[in-house]
Order: C-alpha cells, then sequence, then structure tokens
C-alpha cells in the first residue's frame, strides 16, 4: 500500500511522469480490460518503434508498483487503473490516436490468429482466447463509436468467427456482435452484409435450440440472397438444410442440399474451399439418412468424408464423420470398432477444443457403454456430456444426458 500510494502520488500529484513514455504506457494500459501483452502496449502507447523507450518506461512503473508483470503480460491494481483511466481523458488527442492504434493492433492480430479451421486450429484459435476480454472491449468501443468496417472485418471477413462459433463458449458474444452488424448495415442499405451476418446468426440460434427466431433469420437472409455474392448464398442455404434437418424436415433439408450444390457449382471457390463444401454436404447428407436409420446410405456419405478430409486438412469435418460411423457401428454391435472411432474423434476434438463436438462424442460414449452393459462408464460420460451441453446452452441435448442420469439412479 505505501509503494502504491507513493506512485500514485508521483504520477498524479508531483506529475514527473507526464509526457514521458512511461505515462503514455501506463495510461494506454488502462484501456485494456485484461493485462495486455507487451506489443499490445507499446503499440498502443505509440512506442512500437522505440523500444528502448518501452523498456525503459515499464522498468519505472515497475519501480513505482503501478504495474506488475507476469511472464509478456502487464496488470495492474484497480485503482491504479482507476486513476490512469481519469488521466487518459485528460488527454483527449492522446486518448482518440490510442484507440486507434489500440483497435489497429487488434485487427492484426486477428488476421494473424483467426480465420477458418484448418488443421490443428487451436494452434491459432489458443491466441483469440487468450485475448478475449481485450477483445470484447475493443468490440463494446467499436460498436459505440459505429465503427462499422472494423466490426465487419473483426467477424465476417474471416476474423474470430469461426474461432466464436467452434470454441462454444462464445455463442452469446457471436449473437450480440452480429445482431449490431446487421442493425448497422441495414442502416447504411448494405444488404450483402445483412445477408452474410443473418446466415452466421441463423446457424448459431439452431444451435441454441432457439429454432422459431433462427427459422424468421435464415427465412430474412434467404429473401434477400440475391444481394449477396454466390459463395455467401452458398451459406445461407446450407444453413438452412442444417435448420431443416435439427427440425426433422428431412425432405425439406434434402431440398436446400441441392439448393447448395446447384450454387456451390457456379461459385468461384479455390479447389481446397470447394473440396470443403463438397465434404459439408455429405457430412449433412449422411446425417439425414443416419437419423431416417438408413444406415446405408449414411456410412456411404460419411467414408466418402473420411477418405478425403485429411488431404485438405479439414480434421473437423473428419471428426463429425467419425462419429457417425462410430454409432452406426454401435447399432450393429460392432463396438470395438465403435470404441477407436469414438475415441480418434474426441481425441482430434478435446484437443483442439472443439467443445460442441466434444461434448457429442460424449453423449456417443454412453451409447458405447449401454451396449457394453458398463454402467459405470455410462454415467461418467453421461455427466461429462450432461456438464458440456449445459455449458454450451444447448437444452436438448442437456435433458437427454439429465434423463439417462436419473434412469441410472432407479
Amino acid at each position: 500500500d505505501f509503494c502504491l500510494s507513493r506512485g500514485l502520488g508521483d504520477v498524479y500529484k508531483r506529475q514527473p511522469l507526464r509526457g514521458q513514455p512511461a505515462h503514455h504506457l501506463l495510461i494506454a494500459m488502462a484501456m485494456f480490460s485484461k493485462s495486455p501483452l507487451r506489443p499490445a502496449i507499446a503499440h498502443t502507447a505509440g512506442l512500437a518503434n522505440n523500444p528502448g523507450a518501452v523498456e525503459e518506461g515499464l522498468a519505472q512503473l515497475r519501480r513505482l508498483s503501478l504495474i506488475s508483470q507476469q511472464e509478456e503480460r502487464y496488470g495492474m491494481l484497480p485503482l491504479t487503473r482507476e486513476y490512469a483511466l481519469a488521466e487518459l481523458a485528460a488527454y483527449p488527442i492522446f486518448e482518440q490516436e490510442a484507440r486507434e492504434r489500440w483497435v489497429a493492433w487488434y485487427l492484426k492480430f486477428v488476421e494473424q490468429y483467426g480465420g477458418k479451421d484448418w488443421k490443428e486450429w487451436h494452434i491459432q484459435f489458443d491466441h483469440i482466447e487468450e485475448e478475449w476480454e481485450n477483445l470484447l472491449a475493443v468490440f463494446d468501443w467499436c460498436a459505440a463509436h459505429e465503427r462499422y468496417q472494423e466490426m465487419r472485418t473483426f467477424w465476417l471477413a474471416g476474423g474470430v468467427n469461426w474461432f466464436a462459433y467452434i470454441y462454444g463458449y462464445y455463442w452469446d458474444d457471436r449473437l450480440t456482435c452480429l445482431t449490431w452488424i446487421i442493425q448497422a448495415a441495414e442502416r447504411r442499405g448494405d444488404w450483402a452484409t445483412v445477408v452474410e451476418a443473418m446466415a452466421e446468426k441463423g446457424h448459431t440460434l439452431t444451435l441454441t435450440e432457439q429454432l422459431e427466431e433462427a427459422d424468421a433469420t435464415l427465412k430474412g437472409a434467404w429473401d434477400l440472397h440475391e444481394h449477396a455474392n454466390v459463395k455467401v448464398q452458398v451459406k445461407v442455404a446450407e444453413n438452412i438444410a442444417r435448420l431443416r434437418t435439427y427440425q426433422k424436415q428431412y425432405t425439406e433439408a434434402l431440398f436446400w442440399l441441392n439448393q447448395t450444390r446447384v450454387l456451390r457449382d457456379i461459385a468461384s471457390f479455390d479447389e481446397t474451399e470447394r473440396i470443403r463444401r463438397q465434404l459439408v454436404d455429405r457430412n449433412y447428407h449422411g446425417r439425414i439418412y443416419y437419423e431416417m436409420q438408413d444406415y446405408a446410405q449414411a456410412q456411404h456419405y460419411f467414408r466418402e468424408v473420411v477418405e478425403n478430409a485429411q488431404s485438405i486438412g479439414f480434421d473437423r469435418g473428419l471428426a463429425y464423420a467419425l462419429r457417425y460411423l462410430a454409432e452406426i457401428a454401435i447399432s450393429q454391435g460392432s463396438f470395438d470398432e465403435a470404441e477407436s472411432l469414438l475415441m480418434m474423434g474426441l481425441t482430434t476434438s478435446e484437443r483442439n477444443k472443439d467443445k460442441r463436438r466434444t461434448a457429442f462424442y460424449e453423449k456417443s460414449l454412453t451409447d458405447l457403454y449401454i451396449g457394453w452393459k458398463k454402467m459405470s462408464e455410462v454415467r461418467r460420460w453421461a455427466l461429462k456430456a450432461h456438464d458440456d451441453f449445459e455449458r454450451l446452452g444447448m437444452q436438448r441435448e442437456t435433458e437427454e444426458m439429465l434423463a439417462l442420469l436419473q434412469e441410472l439412479e432407479r
């Protein structure tokens, strides 16, 4: 407390640091919700090209006990941050310039670590997760200041969209930001962006069982689909097919998958993306036939995915197919084969932090051990699946696992 009071006194009463690098670093740090990385602080403070000043300024702040260091991150106590934010507000020109640099640094960060889920996607997405609190602060500031292009870039131009989808626990953030983008795009008459953001929002609503709103959102996207390019139209049709599958409207789902194929054939996808989209199509055909209990047809589609997914590094699509092949094996009493498939897919899903896929693998393991009549294992995996589905907000699946657990207690 003595050191903190002394340090605050030095900075805010005698003001020896004002105008110095240490002062710029301190008030720039106050903008971050979570202890920031050193490069982020330096860039935001306008000192990225002066590493010597950064080193000296941070050392000075540490000596005054105004900040602490843990590896490459720097933190400050709430009282220090409160004073630093007040100091930041006293320099509006510096604050505006610092905010611009702050947003620019995270745009570059997301460009580097965001994007699609190829191969070991956790290697890039883990960086996004570690910075998520700070990214949310940037999104909030951009939304409050009508920074429309930046929000589009963060969420639709590669960005964090796939991370927030796959890592699962960020679906509410995804819905909030996509809703803002839709409303902002409508105000600007940017209908192409409206369609793309509605397609993404509709799919997230489907995953969280908000099916009525998902239906309205995706219908709205399709009503406007001609404003978007063909690649986005493919996405809209895919997500309507997914929704119809969730609703068990299989004839409708197959109709929309056919629409997807027609659009995909005229879209200018590069070869890798074209194959990926085909495999997504095959997985959904397989799922529909699996749910209709036409296991021979389902196996045909899922085996095609297994044969081709690894060649393009589409490990998540592979994991999707492996689980359904395992479920078919369980239904046929081939428990050893099913266990091998499930463990392979579960390992990939856990390693890459695909929360939703992991929960479904845990659910499938309960099916396997029910078949094997290993009830202690059934309970263990049912508890895991229940907890993970609950954290994801997947109500139907949570209730299914709860019902199973209650049955086991009888």
